[in-house]
């Protein structure tokens, strides 16, 4: 019984794999070593779709198909189908050589020398890259399935471009390290004490700064002592060469130069911004400079008040962001110098007293002006 069972499943098996002798006989006739180069398209089905791949020529897809079953073998097909899809070539031993589809950004004979930033969303932030062009950009997106897209350059500022070797970097490009004096900031000197005091303390200290020309050493002293750093130094911003002027970029040229953003990150850097001496908007502390920017347009295209369009907010000192009472003393600045200059006010004694304590604003004055004459 057991032989009688083991012959059946001998045939059986034999039944399964039939010989196909004209397809032996056939590639045993083949010769493809004097078929011209020309790659053609081959197709097969493959699950519920298909697979596409490149052959160096007709002869080249055959081989291939004497070499693999029926199921898998290759039909030709018109060589756009392939070119769409960025099919595989397939040499004489049958191994896969890949064609990625990124390699038809050929960037090292690129002419175009033009920086670009480049910017992707990233859960709610965003991340900014810079790179060498724009050939470059779209290179790394298709290596890498990211969507970085060109915005202006000015958000690349301070960046450099990635190199392949993270251990070697020019000595040109190596940024100053930034030290920061922890004893401001904290009793016992120790600028990790908590990260409330160590984010003001890099934000600080980190913020380009410009001086203010034309101050001698006495107002300067003075100023310092009164209002703070920020009637002596501003911050820097950067002018860049082609400044626009429509609709999208009208309401920053005071103060960025960039377009109005449509959307912010949620990252926590708070600005005071000011919206200017004759502006009857207040000061108001904004999240980070972005929301200050969206304020900025937002007041201007939708004519928020009648000073709307003569307003700007300016990142200032957080000192005025702290009450009605510094922000009127700043509005108020310019009247006060008019009004000394005349000599309706005392330049020093009693109004430099009531100055330097920040009292109310109607206390400075010995009596009320007539401002119309």
């Amino acid at each position: 019984m057991k032989i009688i069972l083991f012959f059946f499943l001998y045939f059986d098996k034999i039944e399964m794999k039939p010989l196909d002798v004209d397809k032996a006989e056939f590639c045993t006739n083949l010769d493809c070593d004097n078929e011209s180069e020309v790659s053609v398209c081959g197709i097969r089905i493959d699950g519920n779709g298909f697979r596409l791949k490149y052959f160096k020529n007709e002869c080249e897809l055959l081989k291939y198909g004497c070499k693999v079953d029926n199921t898998k073998a290759y039909g030709l097909i018109n060589s756009n189908y392939c070119e769409k899809s960025n099919g595989k070539l397939i040499t004489n031993d049958g191994e896969e050589l890949m064609k990625p589809e990124c390699d038809k950004f050929d960037c090292a004979n690129e002419s175009d020398k033009l920086q670009v930033c480049g910017i992707r969303q990233e859960g709610k932030g965003f991340k900014v890259r810079l790179f060498h062009n724009e050939c470059q950009l779209s290179k790394y997106n298709c290596e890498n399935k990211l969507k970085f897209n060109i915005t202006d350059y000015h958000i690349c500022n301070g960046l450099s471009i990635p190199v392949e070797n993270k251990h070697v970097t020019e000595l040109n490009k190596v940024k100053q390290l930034i030290v920061v004096d922890g004893t401001i900031f904290n009793r016992n000197n120790n600028v990790n004490d908590t990260i409330d005091n160590f984010f003001a303390a890099t934000h600080v200290f980190d913020m380009p700064m410009q001086e203010v020309k034309g101050l001698n050493a006495t107002t300067r002293r003075m100023l310092l002592n009164i209002a703070g750093p920020v009637k002596v130094f501003k911050p820097w911003i950067t002018i860049p060469k082609n400044i626009s002027d429509d609709y999208y970029h009208r309401p920053t040229l005071s103060s960025c130069y960039h377009k109005c953003p449509m959307k912010c990150p949620d990252t926590y850097a708070p600005v005071c911004g000011v919206p200017g001496i004759v502006a009857r908007e207040p000061s108001i502390m904004f999240q980070n400079h972005c929301f200050m920017d969206v304020a900025q347009c937002k007041m201007q295209w939708e004519d928020k008040s009648p000073t709307a369009l003569s307003s700007f907010y300016i990142e200032s000192s957080f000192l005025f962001c702290l009450g009605d009472e510094l922000n009127g003393l700043y509005r108020f600045l310019p009247l006060i110098r008019t009004l000394q200059h005349m000599g309706r006010l005392k330049k020093k004694g009693h109004f430099r007293y009531k100055l330097k304590n920040m009292r109310f604003f109607n206390n400075l004055l010995s009596r009320e002006p007539k401002l119309m004459g």
